[in-house]
């Protein structure tokens, strides 16, 4: 009788230790990374995000806004090579017909990359996006950036892919041009406004990464790098490559 008794504690305190392992992320845990975000805490909300949005067993609609801010608090963070990273991944996953989030990650990947200077995949998500969401806000700046690149925007209807617009678009230039931009929340899912990007840190970044992949002047551009830039996962990429290449022209050197 002890013995079963005691088979039923240990079977009990195992159901309860693997509930706990496999308990999912609701609502509320996206409501705090919410707050921590709010806060201006966004390594800690990155974090928190990330889990929940990696986590299958959580719904779809709070993995989604999830995986989304992931890359917004990276943006953030002045960490724009893992939000390049976090809005492709977003995207791959969660660009499947549910237009939530969609054309606020296209626009910011297009922002992402002209901050570290890729301004021909910069260019592609902004047609992208002013293409198939052309009422959204985010269409809207994506005009806006395209006009600043020197790109002349006059997106016809029969010029767009339908199946994936919110809605026919007026031609730029004609009596009907103006367009009914959504204001609102789409305002704060933009890490970009109102945001003081780190644009030395960008540039020593982007000088060490072109440094090592052309070979040129890498001693130099690595003694620029602060501290805290090598903290980017980037950056230590950049430096093991740069090992591997060293090592291989030393024993190419040895022949």
């Amino acid at each position: 009788m002890k013995v079963r008794s005691l088979l039923g504690i240990v079977l009990l305190v195992s159901f309860i230790a693997g509930g706990a392992a496999w308990a999912f992320h609701d609502y509320r845990d996206l409501q705090m990374a919410n707050s921590m975000r709010d806060r201006g805490d966004f390594y800690g909300a990155r974090g928190l995000y990330y889990r929940i949005a990696t986590d299958y067993s959580t719904s779809d609609s709070i993995r989604r806004e999830a995986g989304y801010f992931v890359g917004f608090c990276n943006v953030r963070l002045n960490d724009h090579w893992a939000a390049i990273k976090d809005f492709n991944w977003f995207l791959k996953n969660f660009d499947n017909g549910n237009p939530a989030f969609i054309a606020d990650a296209i626009f910011v990947l297009g922002r992402t990359f002209e901050v570290v200077n890729d301004y021909i995949a910069a260019k592609r998500c902004y047609y992208d996006c002013a293409r198939r969401f052309p009422y959204s806000e985010f269409s809207a700046k994506s005009k806006d950036r395209l006009r600043m690149m020197g790109e002349y925007i006059n997106f016809s209807v029969s010029s767009m892919n339908m199946a994936d617009s919110n809605g026919e678009a007026a031609v730029e230039g004609s009596a009907d041009s103006t367009q009914k931009v959504q204001i609102g929340a789409a305002s704060k899912n933009d890490p970009f406004a109102g945001f003081e990007i780190d644009q030395a840190k960008v540039n020593r970044v982007n000088k060490f990464l072109m440094s090592v992949e052309k070979m040129e002047n890498v001693d130099a551009a690595v003694r620029e790098l602060a501290p805290e830039d090598g903290r980017l996962e980037v950056v230590k990429k950049g430096l093991s490559s740069l090992k591997e290449k060293n090592k291989f022209n030393n024993l190419h050197d040895a022949k």
